[in-house]
């Protein structure tokens, strides 16, 4: 029975490496994921139509929600939401780098900013156009933390990140990077 199941891992972790090679375009492709308060931030790996890839931090911004009760599912609730995506690099070294940065900026003074490139989603998988956002520090009760501000569909939007979520995914990309190094 052991061997079974070490025989299964070993396939699943072949077929796992296979497929992340295989990119198709306009499709996002998970390497880390961590949560702050209710929040999820997600770093993934995009394939455009030019056959570019890119590494990229979704930030999505929750527009609050709708709470309605219907009677056959019970009580739903709807809420709608704003997505950018930071741009993080062509590659694993750039990726490391830009995160290095952003965890970088905590020991500035409180109010420094910074503009940094990221895409909009197309309200599906795909990124849109390219977009500036501002990365502001900002010192909060619970200390510092990044209040990254861009453009929603219908008002302005902002995501806060902190210290502790970038080391998080500077952590995760450096364990994906020993499962799925790049060639």
């Amino acid at each position: 029975m052991k061997r079974i199941l070490i025989s299964l891992a070993i396939a699943c972790i072949t077929l796992c490496s296979y497929a992340q090679k295989n990119l198709p375009v306009g499709m996002r492709s998970e390497i880390t994921e961590t949560e702050q308060n209710d929040d999820t931030f997600s770093l993934f790996k995009y394939k455009d139509q030019d056959e570019s890839v890119g590494y990229y931090l979704s930030l999505l911004h929750t527009n609050g929600s709708v709470s309605f009760e219907i009677l056959e599912m019970g009580n739903t609730s709807i809420s709608s939401f704003d997505e950018c995506c930071l741009y993080l690099g062509e590659n694993y070294d750039q990726v490391l780098e830009t995160l290095t940065g952003l965890v970088d900026l905590f020991s500035e003074p409180s109010g420094t900013t910074r503009e940094l490139e990221a895409r909009r989603s197309n309200g599906a998988e795909g990124l849109a156009d390219s977009i500036t956002v501002n990365c502001i520090l900002r010192k909060g009760l619970l200390g510092k933390h990044l209040a990254i501000q861009f453009e929603g569909r219908n008002h302005p939007a902002e995501v806060q990140l902190s210290k502790s979520t970038l080391k998080s995914l500077i952590s995760g990309v450096k364990f994906y990077r020993k499962l799925h190094p790049e060639k």
